[in-house]
């Protein structure tokens, strides 16, 4: 049985870089982050041009959230305007992250027909979690159906289990 000699990372960046697929694999992942960045930047524009039309100027709404923290009653207005102009589940889910940090409590009823409207179990998720986070108001009823559903009986005695340790 023969020992394979062992590479040094140089010797093995070197090997990729002279490997034509390699080569062409990486363009093509970097032509889909770029492609995935500027459409991510198309999207936020009109949430960002309403921001600054306000005085708050930011490169990207992550960006309004970590300057702006906590998020003030106006721009917690322009993230729920922009939550019920938009269906694509990542600028949703920015915005819906974001409203976690408001700094007073808000109405959630356009979180809670979000959360209704969508099959993202990862933006079903954010949503959840931004209501636990920010505790809107107008949202008790839905909020009460919500806990006694009995198809999450199983995660909340799993969360109580967990946290029992």
């Amino acid at each position: 049985m023969s020992r394979k000699t062992s590479k040094t990372a140089e010797e093995l960046m070197a090997e990729l870089n002279s490997n034509p697929d390699f080569l062409r694999r990486q363009a093509e992942r970097e032509e889909r982050a770029n492609e995935r960045e500027h459409r991510i930047r198309t999207l936020e524009r009109p949430v960002l041009d309403s921001l600054r039309a306000r005085g708050f100027d930011a490169p990207s709404i992550t960006d309004a959230v970590k300057m702006y923290s906590p998020l003030s009653n106006e721009i917690v207005d322009v993230f729920l305007d922009s939550v019920n102009k938009t269906a694509d589940v990542k600028l949703l889910e920015t915005l819906i992250r974001g409203l976690g940090a408001a700094a007073r409590s808000f109405d959630g009823r356009p979180l809670v027909r979000c959360y209704e409207s969508c099959h993202d179990d990862n933006l079903q998720w954010v949503i959840t979690n931004t209501i636990a986070l920010a505790r809107p108001h107008s949202i008790d009823d839905w909020m009460e159906k919500f806990l006694r559903d009995p198809s999450r009986e199983k995660i909340f005695r799993e969360l109580s289990s967990d946290n029992d340790k």
